[in-house]
């Protein structure tokens, strides 16, 4: 369900709204809006360091410990890429 509103904006703001509008994913201005809006609201996490290691200890590394036979920093892993926080891993 949508509710209706009625909004002021300044003619520089309408310019670039209606540059949005491409009449296949941004149909009209209301649209536009829309979309703006989710974007501001809704955060993006789009990077994530993960950082392992540490001093040697005689124990294992935390983040190797098994959990459900499964290296923690695998599961971490295993999340991020489920929420496409991350697309592929690497060693810097």
């Amino acid at each position: 369900m949508k509710t209706r509103l009625t909004i002021t904006l300044s003619r520089d703001i309408v310019q670039k709204i209606d540059q949005l509008i491409d009449g296949q994913n941004i149909r009209n201005r209301s649209h536009a809006i829309e979309y703006l809006t989710h974007q501001s609201l809704v955060p993006a996490v789009r990077t994530a360091v993960v950082l392992t290691g540490g001093p040697s200890t005689g124990k294992s590394c935390p983040s190797l410990e098994p959990i459900d036979r499964q290296p923690l920093v695998t599961i971490l892993i295993q999340h991020l890429k489920s929420y496409g926080i991350i697309t592929h891993t690497g060693c810097a």
